[in-house]
């Protein structure tokens, strides 16, 4: 079974083929090509920080749902709807956040609410039609920091320009090792 696998693997990453769960791909295949394998030959040619941060999400949430040759993501898992890491290159400027995580919630708000929100962070969008707020960032910290402080934005317990100072302060904090709640878990409802 060696053949199928090394074949499906060499059109994978020509193609950039996407293998989901019980989708018709992988079970016309034999399911010689799991997605764990999928993902792993995928991250093994990405980047290195977008790989790192695979191999992180990979371990606390499990295979991914779906493999591209960039990208994996997870669907219903924990407190997100919609998890997506993605091999992009390097920031132009060594140490800026290239977003590399995506993570969406379900959320629904006004558009002036969605309007205070991107006053608040260009790393936040609101989909209405599939009513999603999603966070981007190179760690699930950072993302539950900017989602949560979007909650205080929408529901205007903090104005855009506070919540932006808040995120700041907060980074500085766990940078020195004083890490705050916001950072580790959700605590809006979504």
């Amino acid at each position: 079974m060696k053949r199928p696998r090394i074949v499906l693997a060499a059109l994978l990453a020509a193609g950039g083929c996407a293998f989901s769960r019980g989708s018709a791909s992988i079970s016309d295949a034999g399911a010689a090509l799991d997605r764990n394998v999928a993902a792993t030959e995928a991250i093994d040619r990405w980047e290195p920080l977008p790989a790192a941060a695979a191999r992180r999400l990979t371990s606390e949430y499990g295979i991914p749902d779906e493999v591209t040759k960039t990208s994996l993501s997870w669907s219903n898992i924990g407190p997100w709807r919609r998890i997506v890491v993605r091999d992009v290159p390097p920031p132009a400027v060594p140490g800026t956040d290239a977003g590399i995580i995506e993570q969406a919630v379900g959320y629904s708000m006004t558009p002036a609410q969605s309007a205070d929100l991107a006053a608040f962070d260009a790393r936040l969008a609101f989909n209405p039609r599939s009513q999603e707020l999603s966070a981007r960032s190179d760690r699930e910290e950072l993302n539950f920091l900017r989602l949560n402080l979007a909650d205080d934005v929408v529901h205007q317990r903090l104005s855009p320009v506070q919540a932006r100072k808040s995120y700041y302060r907060e980074v500085e904090f766990d940078a020195a090792g004083m890490s705050e709640p916001q950072l580790h878990a959700l605590l809006l409802t979504p």
